[in-house]
């Protein structure tokens, strides 16, 4: 059985595949952002709980 060879993408299905990989990275990006963001307003979120409670002491 001769050995059959794989099929060249089509050059726009290759530019497809690159621009859904540019999109899914910045996707990436934006969630990564905003997850830091979250994390950063709960952390000030506790200090100000943390401060709040010294400041009834």
């Amino acid at each position: 059985m001769p050995e059959q060879k794989a099929e060249a993408p089509k050059p726009n299905e290759l530019a497809d595949a690159i621009v859904g990989a540019v999109h899914a990275g910045q996707a990436l990006r934006r969630a990564a952002r905003g997850r830091l963001i979250s994390e950063a307003k709960t952390v000030l979120e506790t200090a100000g709980k943390v401060a709040s409670a010294l400041g009834d002491l």
